[in-house]
């Protein structure tokens, strides 16, 4: 991928973060790491590129994890829909047939 693809890429996923489930996240953790806009954009750039070194994306993902606070640990619930937020999905697989 070009170098101007990756920028226009991580301009683009700046832009459009969504949430919780968005790469663009780790663009917020280098902003407010770094307090400095083009250093985060910067950085979030390598990361597109794959030269992020892993201990950074590592601490990223620690403090996402823990901004988002209310994450559920998927071990608990074998593959099972459960409560998120204000919406409520229930299902139960017990008895499903392959």
């Amino acid at each position: 991928m070009k170098l101007a693809d990756v920028q226009k890429l991580a301009d683009e996923l700046i832009e459009l973060r969504c949430e919780r489930h968005s790469v663009g996240n780790l663009y917020a953790y280098l902003l407010k790491a770094y307090g400095d806009a083009n250093r985060a954009k910067a950085d979030f750039i390598r990361f597109l590129s794959g030269e992020l070194p892993p201990r950074i994306v590592r601490t990223a993902s620690a403090w996402i994890s823990e901004e988002q606070g209310d994450e559920i640990d998927a071990k608990r619930h074998n593959g099972h829909a459960v409560p998120r937020g204000p919406d409520r999905v229930g299902v139960d697989f017990t008895g499903a047939q392959a």
